[in-house]
């Protein structure tokens, strides 16, 4: 019989373990349903870990539909996922748009620590020699 793991204290350790095993099972439910699932919000304490995951959409050509819908607005398409930039001297993947942030409206993925960064749109425009 396999050993119960018991986690005492809620630490970023701990807090990766919960979130490979969660994660894990809802991309069973996701792939089920033709859908993406990922970590919206996490907050935790030395007890407790809040976590709400995010499901969406995935378009035809496996974009998901909220980055194509967002995309538009800037002047971007669905062929712009996943495009690869340089913005202050690091790697990102360009992720999505979120149009209720003015400043920042870029969503990217650092390529050096898989960190989710919220950037200008000037990071994304610098990338296509697009000047803004």
């Amino acid at each position: 019989m396999e050993e119960k793991k018991v986690i005492s204290k809620m630490n970023k350790q701990s807090m990766t373990i919960v979130d490979i095993q969660a994660m894990t099972a809802l991309k069973k439910v996701a792939e089920q349903y033709g859908l993406t699932v990922d970590i919206d919000k996490a907050t935790y304490t030395p007890l407790t870990y809040s976590v709400t995951f995010k499901f969406g959409c995935v378009a035809e050509n496996g974009v998901p539909a909220e980055f194509i819908e967002n995309a538009r607005r800037y002047g971007y398409t669905a062929d712009d996922y996943g495009l690869e930039f340089i913005w202050g001297g690091r790697s990102f993947k360009l992720e999505g748009f979120n149009p209720r942030r003015r400043k920042y409206p870029v969503t990217a993925k650092c390529q050096m620590d898989g960190g989710m960064y919220k950037l200008p749109l000037a990071a994304v425009a610098n990338a296509e020699g697009i000047i803004i």
